[in-house]
């Protein structure tokens, strides 16, 4: 489920999918950069091979997987995918090479086909380039093969044709897409709460800086991603785990991220219900010497210290809460994290 829902639910990996089969079926041929990787691999030749024969009923979808390297593109489909009698008709001349050739060609096996080439090598990218140019640049009547040519890198070579298009998937996938991703996953885990959820989606998304097969994996932890992500990480990353002190950063963040927010309201909440009690006291002079004037500008420390002086009165609720806040707060500002149990008392879970 993690695996199709990367491809056929975050927009821009869907979008890199649809572009793909736009293009192949408005008759251009694509050169497709992949990258280092593409997440998922298995899942996205599934959706797009799917896509292509819903939307396709013209032509039928092809796969080349390469066993060899070879000089001339153009030679290596003569020889491979016509007959005989097609081979023997093509005489090499000056601007007319056998790709010119092939895309005039009705005996050319793979005419009516859009033509997927897996595992060029990466020498042989600007001999592919070349055949591209030279048999989409002729115009025939015959259903010439369309081709999508699938490539780690394709930088620094260029195909000068109205009918190919260059696509850099990695150039879809943002930050946001990342995050949704997780936020998905996350929707998942059971036994946790809304507020838990996201938790877990952020931390997951920090740790794995964009691996989303990491992501997917990690959250197969579900809920010990929060109680121990140290040890989650190591067991998802292996040798290649990030040092602990900066697995312990990235969950400060997160933590202050989302556990300052709840502190806040409580400190806000405090205010507004005890407002008449506090106004009495107010101004209120730190022990450091400060004064202030503005009931709202007090902290949860300077709460206590009303509360100890039986200026303000609180239910044993409130005070434990309270407590419990000021604890957390100067972890947090101090860049410690709070351990799983007080991070469930300050989401409710």
């Amino acid at each position: 489920m993690a695996n199709s829902i990367w491809w056929t639910k975050i927009s821009n990996s869907s979008r890199l999918i649809q572009d793909i089969t736009d293009d192949l079926i408005g008759g251009k041929s694509v050169i497709l950069c992949i990258g280092n990787e593409i997440p998922f691999y298995d899942e996205f030749r599934t959706v797009l091979m799917d896509k292509l024969s819903r939307n396709d009923a013209r032509n039928t979808v092809k796969e080349i997987d390469l066993e060899e390297n070879f000089d001339d593109v153009g030679e290596y489909f003569l020889e491979k995918y016509c007959s005989h009698d097609v081979r023997s008709e093509y005489f090499p001349r000056k601007n007319y090479s056998a790709a010119s050739y092939l895309s005039e060609c009705a005996g050319f096996q793979l005419n009516g086909s859009i033509v997927w080439i897996r595992n060029i090598q990466q020498n042989n990218i600007a001999g592919w380039c070349k055949f591209i140019r030279d048999y989409d640049g002729q115009n025939t009547n015959i259903g010439k093969a369309i081709f999508l040519l699938e490539l780690k890198n394709c930088s620094g070579h260029h195909v000068k044709s109205k009918n190919c298009k260059v696509i850099s998937a990695d150039k879809y996938y943002s930050e946001f897409d990342y995050y949704v991703y997780c936020f998905l996953l996350a929707a998942e885990i059971k036994k946790c709460n809304d507020e838990m959820k996201q938790y877990i989606a952020e931390l997951v998304c920090k740790l794995c800086c964009g691996k989303v097969e990491l992501c997917s994996e990690m959250f197969k932890y579900g809920l010990d991603v929060a109680k121990n992500p140290c040890a989650s990480v190591r067991a998802v990353f292996g040798k290649d785990a990030l040092p602990e002190n900066e697995i312990t950063a990235i969950v400060w963040q997160v933590q202050n991220k989302l556990i300052f927010p709840v502190l806040e309201q409580f400190r806000r909440n405090m205010v507004e219900k005890h407002i008449w009690e506090i106004e009495k006291r107010i101004p209120f002079r730190t022990p450091y010497g400060q004064e202030i004037t503005d009931p709202f500008n007090l902290d949860l420390g300077n709460l206590k210290k009303m509360y100890k002086d039986n200026a303000i009165c609180l239910s044993p609720e409130e005070e434990k809460t309270m407590l419990n806040y000021i604890e957390i707060r100067n972890n947090l500002a101090h860049m410690k994290p709070i351990k799983f149990e007080k991070l469930k008392y300050c989401i409710n879970m």
